[in-house]
């Protein structure tokens, strides 16, 4: 699914974005998997930011909102809580961009205003939800993905949906499953499972005895409380020592 958030102040405009937005990506999802969403409520939205950011939702953002706030700290946030969702500008001033770029946000694309060519804009949109689109596929083509076989059962499970694997007490044989789908117990040993994590996803954080932990998934670590928070809202209570270890491992991957 494909979640596209226009995050403008001025009414029209937002209306205007929508509504493009939508007649482009109906050429592109037949199927009609995606969503528009248009946030009226900047303030709210900027405020609690509550909603679990996917690597494929769209972020069309005017740089110049008319509030205490500007869409470049919007847009710093939201890549603060997902570093490959997709950031798309939206602005009157172009030479805005080396504060993006100090900021570390990284936008797909900046759409220009021309002020009286309305047409300038829809073609700049139309490139840039393309792009996005090319992208999305291109991230499905190389997917990884990993496969539970036991007895009559089978399970897959791509490793960007993964949240963390750990071994049970007294089944040495058997591991819990958490995805951001559900969580499954599967038939099979944490150190057969390592051995089957592609070595091409460093994300995926296999150094631990009894779990297999997706970093990318972690919302937040509570050393005092010795409790890691994911982003689909799972917990896991461990020692300060696993703790520290994931910090350092996630600190290594710069």
């Amino acid at each position: 699914m494909l979640n596209v958030y226009i995050l403008e102040d001025h009414f029209l405009h937002r209306e205007y974005l929508g509504k493009h937005t939508t007649e482009i990506l109906e050429t592109y999802y037949k199927d009609k998997s995606y969503t528009v969403k248009l946030i009226q409520d900047l303030d709210c939205f900027y405020k609690q930011m509550q909603i679990n950011v996917q690597n494929n939702d769209v972020f069309l953002i005017d740089v110049d909102f008319n509030m205490y706030f500007n869409g470049i700290s919007l847009a710093e946030k939201i890549r603060n809580i997902n570093r490959d969702c997709f950031i798309i500008f939206c602005t009157a001033n172009a030479s805005r961009s080396m504060e993006v770029i100090n900021k570390n946000i990284m936008p797909m694309y900046y759409i220009v205003k021309n002020p009286g060519s309305a047409l300038t804009i829809e073609a700049q949109l139309k490139t840039a939800l393309e792009l996005v689109y090319f992208a999305v596929l291109e991230r499905h083509a190389n997917e990884g993905k990993l496969s539970f076989q036991w007895g009559a059962n089978v399970l897959t499970v791509l490793l960007s949906e993964l949240v963390f694997i750990s071994s049970l007490k007294g089944q040495r044989k058997s591991v819990r499953v958490v995805t951001k789908k559900g969580e499954y117990i599967v038939g099979k040993s944490i150190s057969r499972v390592k051995n089957e994590i592609p070595k091409n996803y460093p994300d995926i954080y296999c150094g631990l005895n009894s779990y297999i932990v997706n970093t990318r998934a972690i919302k937040s670590v509570n050393r005092s409380e010795n409790i890691i928070v994911f982003t689909n809202g799972s917990e896991l209570y461990v020692g300060t020592r696993i703790i520290d270890k994931i910090r350092n491992y996630v600190g290594g991957l710069g």
